[in-house]
C-alpha cells in the first residue's frame, strides 16, 4: 500500500486568508467571532458568528464560491488529471435564500462548484462529492486518501466551503444549538455553537514527485446509530472511527500526542468527546483543543480546515489555546488548555461529528517520525492568551512519556462493537471478494427486492412507496410525517435490509449505508426557507431543517437498524449509484466496514423543476454487498477501483449489477 501525503493546503475563515496567517492568529489566541452584520437577528437570540469580511465585502453573486476560489487561488500547479472531491454540504443556502428558479447563474448543486473549480485550476480529472454534515471533509479526506494508499490515483484535491448563512443560522437557532454569548469548548458553562465562514483546499499524493507537508497515516469513519441530532452519549460512533484510525497508522493509543477535538460548545457534544477521550485513552493527560471558539463552526469545511492547521501544528510542535474557555470542564483539566502547549510534533489525531450520526476521524504524522525535539526554535510563539486564566501550572509536563502497547491488543476490548483488527490494515495489493445479499428498488412500478425479482423493472413517474403496515418491525412511528426524500429513502432500506437478512436486530452491528443523490434535498430546503421568512426567522421550523442535509435519511436508517459503518452521500451525476458504488467498496476495501448498503436514492418534486423538458429519474436502488473470505464463493471482486464478476464483466452502476444479479439467478 502506498503512503499518502498532504502536499500543499490553505484555508480561508473569519480571521483571514492563508494558512499561515490564521495559524498565527490562533496562536496569538485572536477570534473572529463578532456580531453578525449580513442579515438582522434582532428576532433571534443568537447574534455572533466568525464572518469573512475580507470576502464577503467584494459582493461575489456567490460568497461560498468566492471562498472556496480563494482557498485555492495560492495553490501550485496541480497535475491535470487531479481529482476533485467538494465537501460543502449547504452549497445551496444563498440560492435557496434568493428564492432563484432552476438554472440560475448562482451554484447549488456540488456539480457547479467543482465545474468552477476544475476551470480555475485547469485541471481535467474525475469527480465525486462527499456530504456527510459536519464532518464532510473528513470524510473526503478519508475517501481520496483510501484512493491514494490502493493505487487509484496519486493526486486529489480537497476543497470544501461553507457559510454562517442566514438560512443556517435560524436553522441552528430554532434547534437552540447556538450561544448566546460566545463559543466556550469544554467549557463548564458552555452553552453552544457559532457559525462561521470558511473555506479550505488539501492536496493529497502519494509523494513521490510532490512535497510532504505532513502523512495521512489513518482515517476511520463510524455511525453512532443513535439520532440524527443528537450524538450517542457513550460515544460509540467516535470511539469506533477513532479505533479505525488507530489500527490503519499503527499507532497505540499511548503514543497519540495531540488531540484536536470537534469542540463545538454544545453541552452534549463536548460530553461525547469527552466521554470518548477517557474510553479509549483511560487517564492519560495529553493535549486536547478546539479551534472554534476562534473562527466558529465552519460545517462541511470545518475538518478539513483543522487537518490543514495540524500540518502547521505539527511543524512547530506547538498547539494553540482553545480559545473562548473560561472556566474549564473538570474532565478536560489537564487535557484542554487556555495556554498555547508544546508537544513532541510526531502525530496528531483530529476528529469530526455531524448530523445523521457521523463520526470520522484521521492521523496524521510528522514526514520525519525520527525528528528530534528542538523546543528552543519556538520561542517566537506567544506563551498565553490574552487574559487568560488556568486551572493548572503551565510548567507541567503536557503528557507522561509515551509507551508504545502492542497494536494488537485492542485498546477496549469490552466494547460492544467491532473493531475488526483482523481486516483494518491491507498489508499489499489483492482483489477484495464481494458477495450480494440482496437488494430493493421503488419506482412507478411497484416496489421490489432483488432476490425476488424475476426482472428489473424501474419506471419514472410517481413513486410507488409499500404500505408501511409491516414495513417496520417494530412501527416507525414518525415514517408518515417523513418528507419524500426521507421516507422513500427509508422504505428502500427497509426491503433491502430484508431481502439481505438483515432486517432483525437486537445490537448496533457493522453495517454502512453510502448513497448517491443528485438532488439531495433541495425541496425540502425550500420549504424549510419559507418558514424563517416571517417574524424575522423565530418561527423557523426545527423539524424541518433537521432534514435539510441529503445524509441525515441515512441517519434515520442508521438510528432505527442500529447500523454503525461508514454513512454518507455522494452527488450523482450519471447512472443510478454509480457514483456511490466505488466510494463504498473503497470504505470495505479499507476495513471500516465488513457490510455496505450502496445506493441511489432521489426524489425531486415537479414543482423544483420549471422550464425542465425531461423530469430526471426518481426513486431508489439498493444492493447490499459483503465482503467474502478469499476461500469462499464470491459475486465479484474489486481492485484498483473496477469491478467484475469472475468470468471477466465489469460493473460501473447498480443497475448494471441489479440486472446481472437476476440474470444469474434466474
Amino acid at each position: 500500500m502506498k503512503k499518502v501525503f498532504i502536499s500543499a493546503c490553505d484555508i480561508v475563515t473569519g480571521l483571514g486568508s492563508g494558512l499561515d496567517y490564521n495559524f498565527r492568529k490562533l496562536m496569538a489566541g485572536e477570534t473572529a467571532i463578532d456580531a453578525i452584520g449580513h442579515f438582522d437577528t434582532g428576532r433571534l437570540l443568537f447574534h455572533k458568528a466568525s464572518v469573512a469580511k475580507h470576502v464577503r465585502e467584494r459582493n461575489p453573486e456567490s460568497v461560498t464560491l468566492a471562498l472556496a476560489l480563494e482557498a485555492v487561488r495560492d495553490l501550485p500547479e496541480l497535475p491535470r488529471d487531479t481529482m476533485v472531491i467538494w465537501a460543502g454540504v449547504k452549497s445551496d443556502a444563498e440560492y435557496v435564500e434568493a428564492e432563484a428558479a432552476y438554472g440560475s447563474n448562482i451554484p447549488y448543486l456540488p456539480e457547479h462548484y467543482i465545474e468552477a473549480l476544475q476551470t480555475k485550476l485547469n485541471l481535467s480529472g474525475d469527480h465525486l462529492s462527499c456530504n456527510a454534515a459536519c464532518a464532510a471533509s473528513t470524510v473526503a479526506i478519508s475517501l481520496a486518501a483510501q484512493m491514494i494508499s490502493s493505487g487509484q490515483r496519486n493526486s486529489v484535491l480537497v476543497v470544501a466551503a461553507d457559510l454562517a448563512s442566514r438560512f443556517t443560522h435560524t436553522g441552528f437557532s430554532a434547534l437552540r444549538a447556538l450561544s448566546p454569548t460566545d463559543c466556550r469548548p469544554f467549557d463548564e458553562n458552555r452553552d453552544g455553537l457559532c457559525l462561521g465562514d470558511g473555506a479550505v483546499a488539501i492536496w493529497m499524493t502519494d509523494g513521490t514527485e510532490y512535497p510532504r507537508l505532513a502523512e495521512i497515516a489513518g482515517w476511520g469513519v463510524a455511525n453512532d446509530a443513535n439520532h440524527i441530532t443528537g450524538p450517542a452519549r457513550d460515544g460509540c460512533g467516535l470511539i469506533a472511527a477513532i479505533e479505525q484510525a488507530l489500527r490503519m497508522s499503527d499507532t497505540g493509543c499511548d503514543s497519540v500526542e495531540a488531540f484536536c477535538a470537534h469542540g463545538t460548545g454544545t453541552v452534549y457534544n463536548d460530553a461525547m468527546e469527552l466521554t470518548a477521550i477517557e474510553t479509549v485513552f483511560g487517564d492519560r493527560k495529553f493535549p486536547v483543543f478546539g479551534i472554534k471558539g476562534a473562527i466558529g463552526h465552519t460545517m462541511g469545511a470545518a475538518g478539513a480546515i483543522e487537518v490543514a492547521l495540524c500540518t502547521k501544528i505539527l511543524e512547530g510542535e506547538r498547539i494553540p489555546p482553545t480559545c473562548g474557555v473560561l472556566n474549564l470542564e473538570p474532565r478536560a483539566v489537564e487535557r484542554v488548555s487556555y495556554l498555547a502547549q508544546t508537544f513532541p510534533g510526531h502525530n496528531i489525531l483530529t476528529t469530526n461529528s455531524g448530523f445523521g450520526g457521523v463520526n470520522a476521524a484521521i492521523i496524521l504524522k510528522h514526514t520525519d517520525a525520527d525528528k528530534p525535539l528542538d523546543r528552543d526554535s519556538q520561542s517566537d510563539w506567544p506563551d498565553t492568551n490574552a487574559g487568560a486564566q488556568t486551572n493548572r501550572d503551565s510548567s507541567t509536563p503536557c503528557h507522561p512519556e509515551l509507551s508504545q502497547p502492542d497494536i494488537n491488543s485492542p485498546c477496549h476490548p469490552e466494547l460492544p462493537f467491532p473493531c475488526h483488527p483482523e481486516r483494518s490494515r491491507r498489508t499489499g495489493p489483492g482483489a477484495l471478494h464481494l458477495r450480494v445479499l440482496g437488494g430493493s428498488w421503488i419506482s412507478a412500478a411497484a416496489p421490489a427486492m432483488l432476490n425476488q425479482a424475476s426482472s428489473f423493472e424501474f419506471i419514472d413517474g410517481e413513486l410507488q412507496l409499500p404500505p408501511a403496515r409491516g414495513l417496520f418491525t417494530p412501527p416507525l412511528v414518525r415514517y408518515g410525517r417523513f418528507d419524500p426524500y426521507t421516507k422513500t429513502g427509508l422504505a428502500a432500506m427497509a426491503l433491502a435490509l430484508k431481502d439481505a437478512g438483515l432486517d432483525e436486530f437486537d445490537e448496533k452491528r457493522d453495517i454502512g449505508v453510502i448513497l448517491s443523490t443528485h438532488w439531495e434535498s433541495l425541496d425540502t430546503d425550500r420549504k424549510y426557507h419559507e418558514t424563517t421568512l416571517a417574524d424575522g426567522g423565530i418561527a423557523s421550523s426545527p423539524n424541518l431543517f433537521s432534514y435539510t442535509l441529503p445524509n441525515v435519511v441515512i441517519g434515520e436508517c442508521a438510528a432505527y437498524y442500529k447500523l454503525m459503518g461508514p454513512t454518507f452521500t455522494v452527488n450523482e451525476t450519471g447512472d443510478r449509484g454509480g457514483a456511490a458504488l466505488k466510494p463504498a467498496l473503497d470504505m470495505i476495501e479499507a476495513g471500516l466496514s465488513g457490510t455496505i448498503v450502496v445506493g441511489w436514492l432521489d426524489s425531486p418534486p415537479e414543482s423544483m423543476l420549471t422550464g425542465v423538458q425531461t423530469l430526471p429519474q426518481r426513486g431508489a436502488l439498493y444492493i447490499v454487498f459483503q465482503r467474502a473470505a478469499h476461500d469462499e464463493k464470491y459475486d465479484y471482486q474489486y481492485i484498483n477501483g473496477f469491478l467484475s464478476d469472475p468470468d471477466g464483466g465489469t460493473f460501473s452502476s447498480l443497475t448494471a449489477i441489479a440486472r446481472d444479479q437476476i440474470q444469474k439467478k434466474g
